[in-house]
């Protein structure tokens, strides 16, 4: 039974913690100022460009720790509040249309240096649908009782 406290206080905080940290929507602008820089760079983009691939290490960090957050709460044996992983929900919805988008224009974005980036734009595409098909599995797991409507606005806003 203590055991069991332990678990639910745990399951608790850590629902806490991700409203704490994903409601600011300051991760969504930081994440999308990567991209832009990463953008802004493109002109002056070279195989010694050692900042551009930190930006790119960067941004796929990013990805994993949310990929990591949808993991966790995936991980709890019932079902998950919308409520307690609205601020996540958003956040990655952001941050996911973002990098989708990025990935769409790199050909024409990036035009004849695009063999410079490629790997690093393959690794941004499939750390995005990693995090894309966590995300979907979470949506299973949501108990959406009366929160259907809410659900469409977050979409509708991102």
């Amino acid at each position: 039974m203590k055991l069991l406290k332990i678990f639910y206080s745990l399951k608790y905080l850590t629902g806490s913690l991700f409203i704490c940290v994903m409601y600011d929507p300051q991760v969504v602008k930081v994440f999308a100022s990567l991209l832009e820089e990463i953008s802004k760079q493109i002109g002056g983009l070279s195989s010694q460009n050692t900042e551009l691939h930190v930006f790119f290490r960067n941004i796929l960090k990013t990805l994993e720790s949310l990929s990591g957050c949808v993991h966790h709460v995936c991980s709890f044996e019932e079902s998950v509040s919308f409520d307690a992983i609205r601020s996540l929900l958003s956040c990655i919805l952001g941050i996911l249309k973002d990098t989708f988008q990025h990935c769409k224009d790199s050909e024409v974005m990036y035009s004849g240096r695009l063999s410079l980036v490629g790997d690093l734009l393959q690794g941004l595409f499939k750390e995005a649908y990693s995090l894309h098909k966590g995300l979907m599995e979470l949506l299973v797991k949501i108990n959406l009782e009366d929160t259907a409507s809410e659900v469409s606005d977050i979409v509708r806003g991102i």
